[in-house]
C-alpha cells in the first residue's frame, strides 16, 4: 500500500519546516554599526503627507471627530479622578498608623503587636501598588494619544504650508487651521492630564517610601522577636498576679483594644468591598447548590449510597458558610489578624453543627471542648492582649487543652475511631506531639517566657482547630461532588455514567490532597516556621548542578519532572473527555477521532516539554549543538526512525489502515490495536501482539479487510450424490444461510452449481457479513448446511473409484476359487 506522492511531499515538507524553526539558524556576520543604522531606519517614522485640496474636508471630519473622542476621554477621567480622591484618603490612614500608640513604641511591642501593625501597613502598601498599576497603565494610554496627537499636528501643519504654496482655497485653508487649533487645545488638555498623572505618581512615591520604611522597621523588630522566643521577657506568672486594684486598668486595656480592632476591620471592609461582595456571592451560590443537591427526587438510584451526606444536606446554611470562611484565607492573604481572630470566632458555630456527625461518636464530646477551647482563646487574644489576665486565661487553656488531649488519647476508640489512610495517620502523629509541647508551653507561661508559651499553645490549638475545619469543608466538598456526580444531568455523560466510581475515588483523593497543605500552610505559619522552611528550600532548590557547559538548577529539575507530570495527566484527561463525551456525539467517519485524539495527544505532550525546558531555566541556544548533531544522526543512522515517524503522520491523517481494521500483511492476520507516531501494534488471532513500523505499513502491500466497510464475502462448497435434484440442494442452501443471524441480506446470498464432480455434484453459496468474527461464521452455516442435507435425505457422498482389469494370472484364479470352497463348506 503505498502513500500518494502528493502526501509524501506535503509530510516531507512539514518535517523540513519543523525542523527549520526548531533548528537555530547561524547569525549572519553582519557588523554592529550597520544592524544598528538598519534598526534606526526601520524605526524611524515616516515623512509626514500633506493632505490632498479634494480630501481636506472628509479628512478634517475624520480627524475632528477622533479629537473629539479625545476631549471626552481627557476632559473625565475617572482613574486619575478616582485616585486623586483615594490618595488623602491614603494618606490619612498613613498618618493614624503613624499617630497610633502601637507605633510609639515599636521597640517594646509584642510579637502579636508587631504582626497587627505589618498586616495594616501592608494593606496600605497595598493601596498604594493598586493605585500605581492604575496610574501606570493610564500613562501609556495617554502617551499613546499624545504620539496620535502629535502625527495628527505634523500632517496638518505640513498641509497648511502646502497649501499656503499651492494656493488652496480659503474654505480649505479656514478648515485647515480650525483643525489645527483643536489639536492644539486637545494637547493642551492631554499636557495637563499627564502633569497631574505625574503629580499623582510623585506623591504615592513619597507615601511608597514612608510605607517601605515602616514595614522594614516592623519585620526587623520581628526577626528580632523571633530570635528571642527562649529568653524570659516576664517575671513568673505568681509574681505577676496584679492586686484588684489594677481590675480599673485592664478594663481600660480591654476598651482601648476593642475600639482599635473596630477601627481597624472598619478600615479592612472599606478597603476590600469587592473581595468580600465576591465572597458573599459564592458563599451564596454555594449554599443554592447545596440546597438543590438536597432535594429528593433528583437521583436516579444509590439513595443509600448517599446516607452518609445527610448532614450536610440538612444543614446547607453551616456548610456553605465553613467553605466560605476556609476561602477568606485565599481571598484575603493580607487580612489583619483582628480580622482573622472574628473569622475563627464565627467559623466555631458551622464547625459545632456539622462536626459532631461526621466523625465517630466517641470524638464528638472532644469536638465540643475544642470549640469552647477556641472561643476563650480568641477572646483572650482579642481583648486581653498585653495583660496579667491574658497570661491565666492562656494557662487555663493550656491545661484544659493538654487536659482533654491526654484523655482522647487514653481512649483507645477514640484515638482511632475516625483515623484512617495516610490523613488518619498524620492526624495521630500531630495528636502524639501536641501533648508536649502544651506541656512545654504551660511551663513556659509559669516560668515567665511569655513568648514562647504564647506561640505553643496558640499554634497548637488553633492548628487542631484548622484541622477541624478543613476536614469538615473537605467532607463538604466531597460530599457535593458525590452529589454532582448522582444528579439526573451528570448522569447524561458518558464519562459519569461509564467511570463514576473512578471519578468519586479520584476527585476525593485530590480534594484531602488540597486539604492537607491547606492544614500544613496555616499550621507553619502558626509555629512561625513557614518563612524560615520557604528560605531554606529557596537555597536548597537553588544549588546548580553543572554537567559540561549545560548548568541547571535542582529546582529547574524538579518543575520540569512537575511540568511533564502535570502534562501527561492534562493530556490524559483531554484524550479521556473526547473519547467519552465529544466523539460518541459527533457524526465522525471512522478513526477521525482516534487520529483527532492522537494529534491532540502530541501537540500537549510538545507544548508541555517546551514548558517543562523553560520552567527548568534551560536557553534554547543550549539545544544549537545538540539539533547540529541529530541533523548528523539523522543523515547517517536515524533515517529509519524518521521514516516510520513520517509514516506514522501519514497513517493519522491519511488513515489508510485505522484502528479495529483486519489488516493482512505479508503471512500475518491480525487487527489493528494502536498506531503510535513510530511503530503501530497489529493482534494477530493467535493472540500475538506484533509491533510494526510504520514505514512497512506504508511501504510495503498491505490488505486491509475494513478500510471502507466490513462487509466480507464467505463461501462454503459442498459435494452431493449423483442423482440428487440440483434445484433442491440450491434451494436447502440458501434457506439455511439466510437463517443466520450475522449474514446480510443485502447482498442477498447467492446458491451456484459448481459441475459434475468426479464423485459428486458440485455446490457452493457465497454470503456476506460485517462480523469480525467470519470465522465463526462460517463454520456456523457449514454446520447447519450439513445438518439441513442429512435431515433431507441427500447423501454427501466418499470419493469413489471403479477398477477395470484387462488380465489376470490363471494361479491366481485357482487360488481364489480354492479359499471360496473351502468357506462355503465351513459354513
Amino acid at each position: 500500500m503505498r502513500a500518494p506522492s502528493t502526501a509524501r511531499f506535503t509530510f516531507a515538507a512539514a518535517a523540513i519546516c519543523i525542523g527549520a524553526l526548531l533548528v537555530p539558524a547561524p547569525a549572519a556576520a553582519v557588523p554592529q554599526q550597520e544592524t544598528q543604522t538598519a534598526q534606526d531606519t526601520a524605526q524611524a517614522p515616516a515623512e509626514p503627507t500633506p493632505i490632498a485640496a479634494s480630501d481636506i474636508a472628509s479628512r478634517s471630519e475624520s480627524t475632528n471627530s477622533q479629537l473629539r473622542e479625545f476631549r471626552a476621554e481627557v476632559t473625565a477621567d475617572p482613574v486619575l479622578d478616582d485616585i486623586g480622591e483615594q490618595l488623602p484618603e491614603i494618606s490619612a490612614a498613613r498618618q493614624e498608623l503613624l499617630d497610633d500608640p502601637r507605633n510609639l513604641a515599636l521597640e517594646r511591642s509584642t510579637m502579636r503587636r508587631l504582626e497587627e501593625l505589618r498586616a495594616d501597613w501592608l494593606r496600605l502598601g497595598n493601596l498604594l501598588d493598586e493605585a500605581e498599576a492604575s496610574l501606570a497603565d493610564r500613562s501609556r494610554a495617554l502617551e499613546a494619544w499624545r504620539d496620535t496627537l502629535s502625527r495628527l499636528d505634523e500632517v496638518w501643519q505640513v498641509t497648511r504650508e502646502t497649501a499656503s504654496e499651492q494656493e488652496y482655497a480659503q474654505a480649505a485653508i479656514d478648515r485647515i487651521n480650525s483643525t489645527l487649533t483643536e489639536v492644539a487645545e486637545v494637547d493642551a488638555a492631554l499636557r495637563d492630564r499627564l502633569d497631574e498623572l505625574v503629580t499623582l505618581q510623585t506623591q504615592i512615591a513619597a507615601e511608597r517610601t514612608q510605607v517601605t520604611e515602616r514595614l522594614a522597621e516592623i519585620e526587623g523588630l520581628l526577626q528580632v522577636a523571633r530570635e528571642q522566643l527562649f529568653v524570659r521577657n516576664a517575671p513568673p506568672l505568681w509574681r505577676s498576679i496584679a492586686p484588684p486594684a489594677a481590675e480599673r486598668a485592664v478594663a481600660s486595656k480591654v476598651s482601648e483594644t476593642w475600639a482599635a480592632g473596630v477601627a481597624t476591620l472598619r478600615a479592612f471592609a472599606r478597603d476590600r468591598d469587592a473581595r468580600l461582595l465576591l465572597q458573599l456571592a459564592g458563599f451564596v451560590v454555594l449554599l443554592l447548590l447545596l440546597i438543590a443537591l438536597g432535594r429528593r427526587g433528583r437521583y436516579d438510584e444509590d439513595h443509600d449510597a448517599l446516607a452518609g451526606y445527610s448532614q450536610i444536606l440538612a444543614r446547607p446554611a453551616s456548610s456553605a458558610l465553613l467553605v466560605a470562611i476556609l476561602a477568606s484565607l485565599a481571598i484575603h492573604p493580607d487580612a489583619p489578624p483582628v480580622a482573622l481572630e472574628l473569622v475563627a470566632l464565627i467559623g466555631v458555630l458551622p464547625l459545632l453543627r456539622l462536626l459532631p456527625r461526621l466523625v465517630h461518636p466517641s470524638l464528638r464530646r472532644s469536638v465540643y471542648r475544642l470549640g469552647a477551647l477556641v472561643v476563650l482563646h480568641r477572646l483572650n487574644s482579642l481583648l486581653l492582649i498585653d495583660t496579667v489576665v491574658e497570661r491565666v486565661v492562656l494557662l487555663i487553656v493550656t491545661v484544659l487543652a493538654l487536659g482533654g488531649l491526654i484523655w482522647g488519647l487514653r481512649s483507645s476508640s477514640a484515638a482511632g475511631a475516625h483515623a484512617r489512610g495516610w490523613l488518619g495517620r498524620i492526624a495521630r502523629l500531630a495528636a502524639g506531639l501536641a501533648v508536649p509541647t502544651l506541656a512545654t508551653s504551660a511551663v513556659a507561661n509559669a516560668l515567665g517566657y511569655v513568648v514562647l508559651a504564647g506561640l505553643l499553645t496558640n499554634g497548637t490549638l488553633m492548628s487542631l482547630y484548622v484541622a477541624a475545619v478543613v476536614f469538615t469543608a473537605a467532607s463538604v466538598l466531597d460530599g457535593v461532588a458525590t452529589l454532582s456526580l448522582r444528579t439526573r444531568a451528570a448522569r447524561r455523560l458518558n464519562s459519569v455514567r461509564k467511570h463514576r466510581e473512578l471519578l468519586d475515588r479520584r476527585i476525593g483523593a485530590l480534594i484531602h490532597f488540597v486539604a492537607f497543605f491547606a492544614w500544613a500552610e496555616p499550621t507553619l505559619e502558626l509555629f512561625q516556621l513557614r518563612d524560615g522552611l520557604i528560605d531554606f528550600f529557596r537555597v536548597a532548590l537553588s544549588q546548580r548542578l553543572t554537567v559540561g557547559e549545560l548548568s541547571v538548577t535542582i529546582g529547574g529539575i524538579l518543575a520540569f519532572v512537575l511540568a511533564i507530570t502535570l502534562t501527561v495527566l492534562l493530556s490524559r484527561f483531554i484524550r479521556f473527555a473526547l473519547a467519552e463525551d465529544v466523539f460518541p456525539r459527533l457524526k465522525l467517519p471512522r478513526g477521525v477521532g482516534d487520529s483527532i485524539s492522537m494529534v491532540i495527544h502530541y501537540l500537549v505532550i510538545g507544548f508541555g516539554i517546551f514548558v517543562a525546558l523553560a520552567a527548568a531555566g534551560l536557553e534554547w541556544r543550549s539545544f544549537a549543538l545538540v539539533a547540529g548533531a541529530l541533523s548528523i544522526g539523522i543523515g547517517f543512522g536515524m533515517q529509519n526512525l524518521v521514516n516510520n515517524f513520517v509514516s506514522g503522520l501519514i497513517l493519522i491523517f491519511e488513515r489508510p489502515i485505522q484502528l479495529g481494521d483486519t489488516v493482512e500483511f505479508g503471512d500475518r492476520l491480525g487487527v489493528v490495536r494502536r498506531i503510535g507516531i513510530r511503530s503501530s501494534t497489529v493482534s494477530t488471532f493467535d493472540g500475538a501482539e506484533v509491533i510494526v513500523p510504520n514505514g512497512n505499513l506504508i511501504s510495503a502491500e498491505v490488505v486491509n479487510w475494513t478500510l471502507t466497510d466490513r462487509t466480507r464475502r464467505l463461501e462454503v462448497s459442498v459435494g452431493v450424490a449423483y442423482g440428487t435434484d440440483p434445484h433442491r440442494v440450491i434451494e436447502i442452501l440458501l434457506e439455511v444461510v439466510n437463517q443466520h443471524d450475522d449474514v446480510l441480506q443485502r447482498p442477498a446470498p447467492v446458491g451456484f452449481f459448481d459441475g459434475f464432480g468426479e464423485c459428486s455434484l458440485d455446490f457452493s453459496v457465497w454470503l456476506w457479513t460485517t462480523s469480525l468474527e467470519w470465522r465463526r461464521v462460517r463454520s456456523e452455516a457449514s454446520l447447519k448446511i450439513h445438518d439441513a442435507l442429512r435431515d433431507a435425505g441427500i447423501e454427501i457422498p466418499f470419493p469413489q473409484r471403479d477398477l477395470h482389469v484387462r488380465s489376470i494370472d490363471e494361479a491366481v484364479i485357482r487360488e481364489t476359487r480354492r479359499g471360496e470352497g473351502e468357506r462355503d463348506a465351513k459354513s
